[in-house]
């Protein structure tokens, strides 16, 4: 018996008990263990049990698996290996781990990703280290009217809009609504809301309905302007 921890940078956002069915792992729901992460493929590996061992196999993936820092298509898991795909590592281990962050069981659900795989082009050591050292941001960029922007970043599944004092982002206006827009996680992507008299635009065009928020996406909100992100950045 074993188990996988999976890391994201320093997080650990998931752990595993492997028993004897294959755990298949990639960017879709479907998959055992999913890894939303534009450098994942659709099925990317998987982990399967034959005679007694585990095995980690490449299932056709654009951007590779590698055991121990070396690209493999199939290889027999030993206790400590560290699997890496894309920017994430699994380890694979005797016993549990320790309970992973609140929240971060189902990772997938803060995730906003493109349907096809990006490719990266990975030469050497350097640049598996450097996807390990990235994570997913999403945030702000808010714009106060005097072209001073703040950077804020969204940490909680739904942020409102509004004048109201308990918004998390406020607007100026004499009828502004106390809540004119949310922004919300919904599944595996952010959505903006309009409320009524909000007066939102979305990549210059009015909406009355909740709108998918892309990376780079620009809306506003009764005038005052946002561009949405989320993105892999470099941890410390």
């Amino acid at each position: 018996m074993g188990y996988i921890r999976v890391y994201r940078g320093n997080d650990l956002t998931n752990q595993l008990e492997l028993g004897e069915e294959q755990v298949t792992i990639g960017r879709t729901e479907g998959n055992t263990l999913v890894l939303p992460g534009d450098g994942v493929s659709r099925q990317h590996a998987a982990i399967e049990f034959q005679n007694g061992e585990y095995y980690i196999v490449d299932l056709g993936s654009q951007n590779g698996v590698f055991l121990n820092n070396e690209k493999v298509v199939k290889s027999k898991l030993k206790y400590w290996d560290e699997i890496q795909i894309h920017n994430f590592v699994i380890k694979f281990m005797a016993t549990q781990g320790l309970s992973a962050k609140k929240g971060a069981q189902n990772q997938t659900a803060q995730e906003s990703e493109s349907d096809k795989t990006k490719f990266f082009k990975i030469t050497d050591e350097k640049q598996l280290d450097d996807l390990r050292k990235k994570t997913k941001e999403c945030f702000l960029n808010c714009s106060d009217g005097s072209g001073v922007v703040k950077k804020v970043l969204i940490k909680k599944p739904k942020i409102a809009i509004g004048k109201s004092k308990d918004a998390d982002l406020s607007v100026s206006g004499w009828f502004a609504p106390g809540i004119c827009a949310t922004i919300e996680r919904q599944g595996n992507n952010y959505e903006l809301v309009p409320r009524k008299r909000g007066k939102v635009s979305y990549q210059n065009k009015p909406i009355v309905g909740p709108t998918k928020l892309l990376d780079g996406s620009v809306f506003s909100v009764r005038g005052r302007q946002f561009k949405f992100f989320n993105r892999l950045t470099k941890t410390s």
